[in-house]
């Protein structure tokens, strides 16, 4: 199906160093069965559906006018276009409602839920920790080899599925350093080894300004895990690692995680 969103360029975007100019051509709209409310984020709230026999995760906005800001939805609609990586989550197009003129973006559905749900669940062992990290990295290390920035890097932002697939969704045009990413992997990981976030006691200020000055709290792990997490907590971020210098350490420490521990069932 052809889709709304197009300036000329490959495959009918044009990807520019400020990222796309959206502009609504035409209102095309796909029926879909609601079945279950999964969330609300920054620009809109994303809901279970089915078309057909497929199963999607859909994410509504509001729409104002004809000309959709970069900083709504067509910032995410137009950079999640271009992108393709296997840990990013999969663009399926998007539609406009002639009803309310609601944007409805359809996403490949996840459908063991996010990290955060599974770490209520049980915490993952070591390897399965290595796996979510490795796999964060290479989508994070993709998205800033063209330019994004994630900037909310965490476990309700962290996709899974039952087969065992982890993905994070696209990210913003480059205005934080690539280094934010790095450091809020590096945050996640320790909570998942350890069940909470470093100086959890503290408030969020003291806790920043205790990793600053003090470092990670030093807890019993593997001298690699160990020292993945100091190439990430790394308080310069100069001095931080890279997704990609961080990846490779993390690939030696990962292994397949089983379908089991995603069974939340």
């Amino acid at each position: 199906m052809q889709s709304i969103w197009t300036v000329p360029g490959r495959d009918g975007v044009e990807v520019q160093n400020s990222f796309l100019n959206v502009t609504v051509l035409g209102e095309i709209w796909e029926t879909h069965a609601e079945l279950e409310h999964l969330g609300d984020g920054t620009y809109g709230t994303v809901k279970k559906a089915k078309l057909g026999s497929k199963l999607f995760a859909v994410k509504l906005f509001k729409r104002t006018d004809e000309h959709i800001n970069l900083t709504g939805a067509g910032a995410e609609i137009a950079l999640s276009h271009v992108m393709s990586h296997p840990a990013i989550v999969k663009f399926e197009g998007a539609y406009v409602s002639p009803v309310d003129h609601s944007i409805h973006m359809k996403l490949e559905y996840m459908d063991a839920g996010c990290l955060r749900d599974l770490l209520s669940f049980e915490r993952p062992s070591l390897l399965q920790s290595a796996r979510v990290i490795r796999d964060v990295l290479s989508g994070l290390d993709y998205l800033h080899w063209i330019g994004v920035v994630h900037r909310d890097i965490k476990p309700e932002n962290v996709l899974v599925s039952r087969a065992g697939a982890i993905k994070i969704e696209y990210g913003w045009p480059m205005g934080y350093g690539a280094k934010v990413d790095i450091w809020a992997v590096g945050i996640m990981a320790f909570e998942m080894v350890t069940g909470d976030v470093p100086y959890a006691d503290y408030t969020a200020t003291q806790a920043m300004q205790a990793m600053c000055t003090q470092g990670r709290p030093q807890v019993d792990m593997s001298p690699l895990f160990s020292g993945i997490l100091d190439r990430m907590l790394v308080a310069n971020p100069v001095k931080r690692g890279t997704a990609r210098s961080v990846l490779y350490v993390s690939i030696n420490l990962s292994s397949p995680c089983p379908t089991s521990a995603l069974n939340t069932s």
